[in-house]
């Protein structure tokens, strides 16, 4: 249990929790804890680390409850057509870029691979997303969430990078 100075509020302590829970050192570290039991969380001895961690948290639920997120202009779905769902394909490009397939003709571009082969609890989510919409007309509100489920994945990534260094620095 850690002492501070100052007494953290509930909402800093989630925040802070939930930093620490996207941290790939964390998961590395209590991978078989993980497995059998609940989590254990390690606190930090310094109050300023513990604000550093709960701030990253913060911004990180902040995206996932859409609360600060907009669609990433830098996808396009560019090819007019019948915006019907037929097959997914990813079809890399040059740069770790390429291009998402929803049927012969039409695709969202500009579409980073490692966001294109983000997992997460086993389903590979851009890929799982699209394909539960097969058959099915996409609508423009569908395209806009796809590009800011895009933007979400890419903004957990780098926040999730941002938390493994605070952990490799105080941990």
């Amino acid at each position: 249990k850690a002492q501070y100075a100052q007494q953290p509020s509930a909402k800093e302590i989630f925040s802070y929790i939930y930093a620490i829970l996207h941290s790939q050192h964390y998961r590395k570290t209590y991978l078989e804890f993980l497995k059998i039991d609940f989590p254990r969380i390690p606190f930090v001895k310094d109050y300023a680390a513990f604000k550093r961690f709960s701030t990253l948290g913060q911004e990180l639920i902040d995206m996932h409850l859409m609360k600060t997120s907009s669609p990433d202009e830098t996808v396009s779905f560019p090819q007019e057509g019948t915006d019907v769902v037929e097959t997914v394909q990813f079809v890399e490009g040059s740069d770790a870029i390429g291009r998402i397939y929803i049927n012969k003709t039409q695709y969202f571009d500009q579409i980073p691979l490692d966001i294109w082969r983000c997992h997460i609890g086993g389903y590979q989510v851009v890929d799982k997303w699209l394909k539960s919409r097969k058959d099915r007309v996409l609508s423009y509100q569908e395209k806009e969430m796809l590009k800011e489920i895009i933007l979400i994945l890419k903004f957990t990534c780098q926040q999730m990078r941002r938390i493994d260094e605070a952990w490799q620095e105080v941990m």
